[in-house]
């Protein structure tokens, strides 16, 4: 029995979240709702670091909204880069909040992996930045 549980959570752990694997995606997010989405930086660190949060938590099916759109269906593939092109909409606004424009940005920035357009793992930028 512990075998098979084994299997069907390495399966799990093999399954897409865009185009990272499910492993990945949880990876990420346990790094945003630990001691990298707590690093210094103040109230904009904040906003960026729960736009992270929260983009992740819709893509793993964790939560039930999308964080720019409000989407609330399980998100595919399709509905990840639906969502980038809504925050890259939002983050052109010149008339955005800066707590808002932080938010979407950091949303931005872990959809935008999840969908396979940066290499680079959410989060991972703006805590080097804070630690130089």
């Amino acid at each position: 029995m512990r075998a098979l549980r084994s299997r069907a959570r390495e399966q799990e752990d093999e399954t897409p979240v865009g185009v990272r694997v499910r492993r990945e995606a949880r990876s990420a997010y346990a790094s945003a709702t630990g001691a990298a989405g707590r690093a210094p930086g103040g109230r904009r660190r904040a906003h960026f670091a729960a736009g992270v949060r929260d983009a992740l938590d819709w893509a793993l099916a964790y939560g039930e909204r999308g964080p720019v759109t409000g989407g609330d269906a399980v998100p595919d593939l399709y509905a990840l880069t639906a969502e980038v092109d809504a925050a890259t909409v939002r983050l052109d606004d010149p008339a955005s909040p800066v707590d808002d424009r932080e938010y979407v940005l950091g949303a931005h920035d872990a959809l935008a992996w999840l969908c396979g357009h940066t290499d680079e793992r959410p989060l991972a930028r703006k805590v080097a930045l804070h630690r130089a």
